[in-house]
């Protein structure tokens, strides 16, 4: 559905036909790709609390959103204040994007933070973020997990880059 001129609403239901032996579970992204190639660098981001422009200086070398050569910038959308992410040509043209969820269910159950993987129904927030591949892409991605860097588990006794 069309938002103005340069808006859109996306509303969707993914439903699955058929398990494949073997399978346990799906996941489902959605994404918005930059036509140009693009790096991270070469864009001005933002996610409230975790990600301002460049973050280089900003926060530790650990943290999620550090290191803009990263291909997977994923966080769960129930550790942000507002689920969105945003990006700004840093080149002064002016041009950006952003992706809302403006529907958010950040439900979820004591135990689901570890790095042990869970699957249940009872987690039923997502993740907001950016991909990395030569083109920028702003994705939502069901269930929620983290990219490349996470904070599941508190990063004590985990590897520093580990999916969450």
């Amino acid at each position: 559905q069309v938002v103005g001129q340069d808006g859109y609403h996306v509303s969707r239901v993914v439903r699955v036909l058929e398990v494949a032996p073997g399978e346990k579970a799906f996941s489902s992204r959605f994404y918005m790709r930059t036509s140009e190639p693009s790096r991270l660098r070469e864009l001005e981001m933002f996610m409230p609390g975790v990600w301002y422009r460049h973050n280089q200086g900003v926060v530790p070398p650990s943290a999620i959103a550090a290191d803009p050569d990263e291909r997977h910038v994923l966080v769960r959308e129930d550790r942000l204040p507002l689920p969105l992410i945003m990006a700004r040509n840093a080149s002064g043209n002016g041009r950006f994007a952003f992706l809302l969820h403006a529907s958010p269910n950040g439900s979820s159950f004591l135990g689901e933070d570890g790095p042990a993987r869970v699957i249940d129904a009872r987690m039923q927030f997502g993740s907001i973020g950016a991909i990395n591949d030569g083109h920028v892409s702003l994705a939502f991605q069901f269930p929620g997990s983290e990219g490349e860097r996470t904070y599941v588990g508190g990063n004590e006794g985990y590897p520093p880059r580990a999916w969450g």
